[in-house]
């Protein structure tokens, strides 16, 4: 459902990365979804932009990540509390759809309310092999007042890395590089997608023999899906996920039910907070 033009709110944090489609879309809590869906209404403040322009051509290997990792480094956690963030300028244009979904998925990493990225003709290409048309190409006026405006060079970038014990404390790989890890996790809402899963298979080709060292700890639905679609893709060997099968302690469908009734439980019980806090607000007013 998601297209350019459109207003979409989701009980998570990370909704914002619908941005990248032109769409603005932000997190909020279960009983405020409860609402929406029970009521069809929403109370937002309109907040103010803050535009950041990225010029240059990222040097290789230098995906969405970087580049969001480095803004956050700048700006800090809080820097764009309760702000939209509009993202544009040549980088963004040159940059494929998985990384505009990166950037746009972490904006509310620096507090904002969501991050936004002005649909183009790549945009609507990959809604249509998606089956989705249609959609408002809203775009800024060249008058428009923005808050503030922060200029960033992306030709000169390093890979960055974000140091614990806060995102915002990022370095670029330079002045950390030697430091043993023990642990690399492909993932998430930010870094899950084939084109990183591709990125990290061609530096690792020819290096390990993925079915001879994987150690699992633990695995979930979501892994068990990236498995069988980057198998499916030859990214991963056969070898590698035949290993990994007996490993797979609880079965695909077991794991889905119980997501499945874990939502459906949170789904009604914020249902219900909502009728209640409204019908309470209702006998007030």
């Amino acid at each position: 459902y998601v297209a350019p033009g459109r207003l979409i709110v989701g009980a998570d944090s990370h909704t914002c990365t619908y941005g990248a489609f032109g769409a603005f879309a932000t997190g909020i809590g279960s009983t405020d979804a409860a609402a929406a869906l029970a009521l069809g209404k929403l109370w937002l403040k309109v907040p103010e932009t803050i535009k950041m322009e990225i010029s240059g051509i990222p040097p290789p290997y230098i995906t969405g990540k970087d580049i969001i990792l480095h803004i956050l480094g700048v700006v800090g956690e809080d820097g764009a509390n309760y702000k939209s963030v509009e993202f544009t300028g040549e980088t963004i244009a040159s940059l494929s759809m998985d990384s505009r979904m990166t950037i746009a998925n972490m904006a509310v990493e620096m507090g904002a309310k969501t991050g936004l990225i002005e649909p183009d003709s790549q945009t609507l290409e990959y809604l249509h092999l998606q089956g989705r048309e249609g959609g408002n190409l809203l775009k800024s006026d060249p008058d428009a007042n923005y808050a503030k405006i922060l200029e960033v060079e992306a030709s000169n970038l390093e890979p960055q890395v974000a140091v614990p014990p806060t995102v915002d404390n990022v370095k670029p790989v330079s002045e950390v590089e030697g430091l043993e890890i023990n642990q690399v996790f492909l993932g998430s809402c930010t870094n899950a997608r084939i084109e990183d899963l591709r990125l990290a298979a061609s530096i690792l080709k020819g290096k390990k023999e993925f079915g001879q060292q994987a150690a699992i700890t633990d695995v979930t639905f979501t892994f068990s899906f990236i498995v069988a679609i980057v198998a499916s893709l030859g990214i991963l060997s056969s070898t590698f996920v035949i290993t990994m099968a007996p490993k797979l302690r609880l079965s695909l469908q077991f794991i889905a039910a119980m997501v499945f009734l874990q939502y459906v439980g949170s789904f009604y019980s914020s249902l219900f907070r909502a009728r209640n806090e409204f019908e309470t607000v209702s006998k007030i007013a």
